[in-house]
């Protein structure tokens, strides 16, 4: 199981991201496309992976939070460099990261 942020990231060089979106909330993983989500347990922010991930067996019944679509391992590295800028920039509490992000 898993959700979208309301105003999730998206990388620019991927292209038609609502379409992207659409796949993944109908189940189906977009080749080439990395998702951040928030990380549910252990130590760090988040989790960056493959979508089709999202959808092994594994990660199945997993409450997950999407905060960010790219293209391609690079992008998603960039993508959350920017968002934890920005989390830096508007809050820097990072203790309540993972809150503000559900």
């Amino acid at each position: 199981m898993f959700k979208f942020y309301k105003n999730v990231y998206i990388d620019e060089a991927l292209q038609d991201a609502d379409g992207v979106r659409k796949k993944l909330e109908g189940g189906l993983s977009v080749l080439g496309v990395f998702l951040i989500c928030v990380k549910t347990g252990g130590n760090g922010l988040a989790d960056i992976f493959q979508s089709d991930q999202l959808f092994n067996r594994f990660e199945r019944g997993a409450a997950r939070t999407v905060i960010g679509m790219a293209s391609g391992k690079d992008g998603a590295f960039k993508l959350m460099a920017k968002i934890a800028s920005d989390y830096e920039t508007s809050n820097g509490d990072w203790n309540n990261f993972k809150k503000n992000f559900h």
